[in-house]
């Protein structure tokens, strides 16, 4: 009894850590469509060397429904070292992809936090409260069912949709070979934000690349005016590409070719690119 009462004081006397730094969003009230994405700006402040640090620190972003689980993340890493004494400010897209269902209208909070590769939380000043242990509600975002997005259109070579891995990457629309993702009923111009992973190889899968470089290669190009682009590398890709219909025009395809291709041992399948995240924005 005696070394229970002992114990149970010194818990109840420990100083709690002081914040290492604080963190900001802007806008604090969102409003995001389906299937469209929102950026917002995260502004930190570091004040405090995040004590045994392990890897990378990591930034969790999670959407919270009304029961408080867990419905979408934007987690990533912080784009560059913390520096005590520095300030950094980055954007992020928030986003509900047109390759899962929409989320219930209605409102969710958005909550975040800092962590590291063995999980260990720090604790950050900022304008909501504490939800759980080290997550601050930072921002309430409405969702609404409703936007001016295009309709999509897939061409035969997209496989159907496949689960993705995570509440990060909810699914996934592999490629057999090259491929046309069309948008129709277009109102206007707007911006195309996606997310390509181009895979790996290995196990029972071999990539093989038939460019003239080493780098898997997927090129993008578009019959809304000249913009093209290419990516490079295994991984998972994030292209934001405007589009800008002409006068009177309401349709717009975009071609995706690949040099590589990811090839079964039994030589049954192959895939190029997996489309991991399609999201629209209207406006110039």
């Amino acid at each position: 009894m005696f070394a229970t009462a002992v114990v149970t004081l010194l818990s109840a006397c420990e100083t709690p850590e002081p914040p290492v730094g604080g963190l900001n969003i802007e806008p604090r009230a969102i409003e995001m469509a389906y299937p469209a994405f929102v950026p917002v700006a995260l502004e930190w402040t570091m004040s405090r060397p995040l004590a045994g640090l392990s890897g990378t620190p990591r930034v969790f972003l999670h959407l919270l429904g009304a029961d408080g689980d867990v419905v979408r993340t934007f987690d990533h890493d912080l784009p560059r070292e913390w520096t005590v004494g520095s300030n950094l400010s980055y954007e992020v897209m928030l986003s509900q992809s047109a390759l899962v269902p929409a989320l219930p209208s209605g409102q969710y909070a958005l909550v975040a936090g800092l962590y590291d590769a063995a999980e260990h939380r720090w604790p950050l000043t900022v304008q909501g409260e504490e939800v759980r242990h080290l997550e601050y509600r930072i921002a309430t975002v409405t969702v609404s069912a409703s936007s001016s997005a295009p309709s999509f259109f897939f061409s035969p070579a997209w496989l159907p949709v496949e689960g993705g891995t995570d509440l990060q990457i909810l699914a996934r629309r592999w490629l057999e070979n090259d491929g046309v993702l069309r948008l129709s009923e277009l109102s206007g111009a707007g911006m195309l934000y996606m997310r390509i992973g181009v895979p790996q190889g290995g196990g029972p899968q071999e990539l093989v690349v038939e460019g003239d470089t080493s780098l898997p290669t997927v090129r993008l190009e578009t019959t809304c005016g000249d913009w093209e682009t290419a990516i490079s590398g295994s991984g998972s890709h994030v292209v934001e590409m405007p589009v800008v219909p002409g006068e009177g025009e309401t349709v717009c395809d975009i071609a995706f070719s690949a040099d590589f291709y990811l090839l079964s041992r039994d030589n049954l399948s192959r895939r190029t690119m997996a489309l991991e995240e399609l999201s629209w924005s209207s406006g110039p």
